[in-house]
């Protein structure tokens, strides 16, 4: 194991592994972990999981031009924040493919 990281639940939210052999690797593993802890630390959710997935749609659907196919109006996205704030209570932490 070369970088992990449990979050205040006592849950791991990540694991990065490889080779003890490879220490090139490990030290790049090792500094990748610290990063991604800082940044969970600062708030970021973790990587893969339902509360980054959802964030990344709501800031997709916002970017995207108002005449777009397929994006909301703006009177929805107001509703899906209110619905995605929800959900991350909820289900925020698992992974995205756990679900």
């Amino acid at each position: 194991m070369c970088g992990q990281h449990k979050g205040v639940d006592g849950k791991w939210t990540f694991r990065l592994s490889c080779r003890i052999t490879e220490r090139d690797k490990i030290a790049d593993l090792r500094r990748e972990a610290i990063d991604r802890a800082n940044r969970m630390g600062a708030g970021a959710p973790a990587e893969g999981s339902v509360a980054s997935l959802v964030d990344a749609w709501l800031e997709r659907q916002k970017a995207l031009p108002a005449d777009t196919p397929g994006r909301r109006a703006e009177s929805t996205l107001k509703e899906n924040e209110r619905e995605i704030a929800v959900l991350k209570k909820a289900f925020g932490h698992f992974r995205a493919d756990q679900l």
